[in-house]
């Protein structure tokens, strides 16, 4: 198992270098606008009136790493996909399906491995952030709610990513092609779910009307369950490589 781990990090290392960017850019850019912010303090700032001047800062500064989480975990997704749309079809690319097929290794204990350094890709991403989130919520005192609400779309969609790029990585020689569907879809799922609330006029009090939210989610919940599901029978039923 060690073995198979290692390799799907050699597959992926691109991936993983360009999912370490997406995770850390978002809080780069904070880390900028604080140091715009903190730069009028100078150095003549010292002991009890630097420490007054940081408790003034403190809130801005948890402000600025809710919104840096939130970005990390919106545009960290994009790994999702890429993890899936090339987590067979890349094998078939390099040939390295074809060496595997050659191993005594079964098709059960492939996927696991796949599996697993997906759910380690996942913890690298989600438990720095929620972390962050959770200490946040509570220096600032705010209520969570809106932020689940979030944090249920940002989840919604990197699951559609990743099954949709998934199944059809198990189906296609082009991890490009994996990619490009699993990234449209959330979209065109979006755009049809506002297409049928605004041919039903149903109210919208806002830009943004509540049940776009929760329709999207169960809605995309199915499409990536349904497609990892298919995906995976299809791979374990597959003769060829």
């Amino acid at each position: 198992m060690n073995w198979l781990l290692w390799k799907e990090y050699r597959l992926n290392r691109l991936i993983v270098l360009v999912g370490v960017f997406l995770l850390l850019f978002p809080y780069a850019v904070a880390a900028g606008l604080l140091a715009w912010h903190w730069r009028p303090v100078g150095a003549e700032i010292h002991g009890a009136r630097l420490w007054q001047y940081w408790r003034l800062l403190a809130p801005l500064w948890w402000s600025r790493m809710v919104w840096a989480a939130l970005y990390s975990l919106g545009i960290s997704q994009l790994t999702f996909g890429l993890l899936g749309g090339s987590a067979i079809a890349g094998e078939r690319v390099d040939r390295s399906a074809e060496f595997l097929a050659y191993l005594p290794l079964s098709r059960g204990r492939i996927l696991a491995a796949k599996l697993l350094f997906t759910l380690a890709v996942s913890a690298v991403i989600w438990l720095p952030n929620l972390v962050i989130l959770g200490i946040s919520v509570l220096v600032l005192a705010v209520k969570a709610g809106d932020g689940a609400s979030i944090l249920a779309n940002i989840t919604a969609t990197g699951l559609v990513f990743f099954g949709v790029g998934w199944l059809l990585s198990t189906m296609t020689e082009s991890p490009s092609i994996s990619v490009c569907v699993g990234l449209v879809v959330p979209v065109i799922v979006l755009t049809a779910i506002c297409g049928v609330g605004y041919l039903a006029d149903l109210p919208a009090d806002s830009h943004y009307p509540p049940y776009i939210s929760l329709w999207y989610q169960v809605v995309s919940m199915a499409i990536a369950l349904a497609s990892f599901g298919a995906g995976t029978v299809y791979y374990l039923r597959r003769v060829e490589p």
